[in-house]
């Protein structure tokens, strides 16, 4: 809209009419020159200013980010666990048929042709041992005697010091409380001890 005529303004109408373009004249200054500085600075991404790195747009620029291109990625060399020194076992396999013509291979000299380790857990169970104290009465002095309990497996706890250093183990270092060594010794080893039980034996 344009301003009135200025033969028709007061003085005082002038003037507020001055103040205003005045103020319009400085913010558009002001402007302008933030506009000025912005040309030539580089884009604003999340290495050089706080925008997330979700929002850069590599789809401009050094090209960094550029999408592969279609296609098989170059081969990397491939590392393998290395065969163990002493397995504990080792499974001949021969071959009983030709894998091309079915023909009968077994009565033939054969050779390995292929060679890899399988590694796997045995069934973990615990191992009860009954001690029997065998004794009698001395023919010398007419006393009752008995024979000494074997190491580590002295009447009291009927648990060994594996099991001793595997609860210990799994409470100090990573923490487990009681009520879950019960449940691992359980679920794990089929081995039913109370948490009373394991408390006792630290």
């Amino acid at each position: 809209m344009p301003p009135p005529p200025l033969h028709v303004l007061s003085e005082a109408e002038k003037n507020e009419l001055l103040l205003a373009q005045h103020d319009m004249i400085e913010r558009t200054a002001a402007r302008i020159s933030e506009l000025e500085e912005l040309v030539g600075k580089p884009r604003k991404t999340s290495k050089n200013s706080h925008v997330p790195p979700s929002k850069d747009d590599f789809g401009k620029g050094g090209g960094k980010g550029r999408k592969a291109k279609p296609g098989k990625r170059p081969s990397r060399e491939g590392k393998h666990r290395p065969l163990a020194e002493t397995p504990d076992k080792i499974e001949r396999v021969i071959a009983a048929a030709c894998g091309h013509c079915g023909g009968d291979v077994s009565g033939q000299t054969q050779r390995c042709r292929h060679r890899y380790d399988h590694i796997d857990l045995p069934p973990i169970h615990p191992v009860v041992t009954r001690v029997e104290l065998l004794g009698g009465r001395c023919r010398g002095c007419g006393h009752r005697y008995r024979a000494q309990a074997p190491a580590g497996m002295e009447p009291g706890t009927p648990f060994g010091p594996g099991i001793h250093a595997l609860l210990a183990y799994l409470h100090h270092s990573h923490h487990v409380s009681f009520e879950r060594l019960s449940r691992i010794a359980s679920e794990l080893f089929g081995l039913s001890i109370s948490q009373g039980a394991i408390a006792n034996a630290f």
